[in-house]
């Protein structure tokens, strides 16, 4: 079964890949494929692990919370997404 966007429902789903490459020309093919997005070479431990193709959306893991949704404030009488 394919991954498909949360947002969009997509299946033209790309992996980040993180770190400095080490065979540039393989790793821009890599890209060129549209399987794999470029993550930067700074690793935080709360990284997206996929891009969609089709709209831009970078999204986690199932049931990862992003740093910048742990900090949201929930509506009245609801979790907020960190405090699980």
């Amino acid at each position: 079964m394919r991954r498909a966007c949360p947002k969009c429902g997509s299946k033209k789903i790309a992996e980040f890949m993180y770190g400095y490459p080490a065979d540039m020309e393989d790793w821009l093919k890599k890209i060129d494929s549209g399987r794999y997005h470029p993550g930067g070479c700074c690793v935080t431990g709360h990284d997206p692990k996929w891009h969609c193709n089709a709209c831009s959306l970078d999204f986690y893991k199932l049931g990862e919370v992003p740093p910048w949704a742990a900090e949201m404030d929930a509506p009245d009488g609801a979790e907020s997404p960190g405090s699980r």
